[in-house]
């Protein structure tokens, strides 16, 4: 847990090595299933650590839970990262909808 320091960011680098890797991917239908797990299990490990050391059980549902009103949004957004390589600028506005959503109908304002 590299990058675990109070901050804005915490496990910015795990998470950074995990979209590496996804960036990377092909995502042709012969490809290597699971290629990036080791990176996205370093990733949510630290979160979980990172969640502890704030005092956070790392078992509770947060304001974070996607709403299920939400679902379909961020099923939408998922399936654009996916088919444009995980470049954030070519689906924005799915972001935008997804974040606008959460707003809406989670139960705790951030």
């Amino acid at each position: 847990m590299a990058s675990t320091v109070a901050s804005s960011s915490p496990c910015a680098s795990e998470a950074s090595t995990w979209r590496e890797c996804l960036k990377g991917f092909d995502y042709s239908p012969d490809r290597q299933v699971g290629a990036c797990g080791p990176s996205r299990d370093e990733y949510y490990s630290c979160i979980r650590l990172f969640r502890i050391s704030q005092g956070v059980n790392p078992d509770v549902e947060t304001a974070y839970k996607l709403p299920k009103e939400c679902v379909k949004p961020s099923e939408e957004l998922h399936e654009c990262m996916m088919t444009n390589a995980h470049m954030v600028a070519k689906c924005r506005s799915k972001m935008d909808t997804l974040t606008k959503c959460h707003q809406k109908f989670a139960k705790q304002k951030y």
